[in-house]
């Protein structure tokens, strides 16, 4: 039976409250956490793009893309809201629906074209596998709403909003920070590889 608002409470629980309370956060929310990863790992690229006014590869369009953006934006922060809401967990599931059925017209109309959904520095083409993939989220939100699967758990606001803070630093370094950090490294070698030998020749 599908049911909205506070699931429960686990301050209501024995035991040493703290510690508990964050083993079960870490333990109850992993479900979540991972049906949110890939929204905001595509916030965190069209921000870094738009900053830095790389080019938007996004097949819809630059207003198409901003629209999706704001809309996982949108998604992504209600539930850390609140978090023992099913209702953000019901869209998310639909918006995975959303993306599924936009990746799959634009296969068949424009083949596999870099959608630029992580960003201008990660290969990211369209694919049927990625069209899977947001079938099979959209899949694991909806039965968890469905099923009532007890993943959620009631966190405060400022605790919902820590949670997603540190889970986009840790995007952000993801799929930002080190496929930089690799180029300039690629970079770096191929450039020191033109000097080699003049600095074993000084030797």
């Amino acid at each position: 039976m599908l049911y909205f608002g506070r699931i429960r409470n686990i301050y209501n629980r024995k035991g040493d409250r703290s510690v508990q309370r964050y083993i079960t956060i870490g333990r109850e929310m992993m479900i979540g956490v991972l049906l949110t990863i890939p929204f905001i790992a595509s916030i965190v690229a069209y921000v870094w793009t738009f900053i830095f006014n790389m080019d938007d590869r996004f097949p819809g369009g630059p207003k198409m893309h901003l629209i999706l953006t704001l809309s996982q934006l949108l998604i992504v922060t209600c539930f850390y809201l609140n978090t023992s809401s099913l209702v953000a967990l019901y869209l998310i599931g639909l918006l995975y629906f959303g993306q599924a059925i936009g990746v799959s017209y634009f296969l068949v109309k424009k083949g596999k074209v870099d959608c630029g959904c992580f960003g201008s520095q990660n290969n990211s083409k369209l694919s049927w596998k990625l069209a899977f993939f947001n079938v099979f989220f959209g899949l694991l939100a909806i039965l968890t709403v469905n099923f009532e699967i007890s993943i959620l758990i009631e966190l405060s606001i400022m605790e919902g909003l820590l949670t997603q803070l540190i889970i986009t630093l840790l995007v952000t370094y993801i799929v930002i920070g080190y496929p930089d950090a690799l180029y300039a490294y690629k970079a770096y070698k191929v450039r020191a590889g033109r000097y080699k030998k003049f600095v074993l020749k000084g030797d």
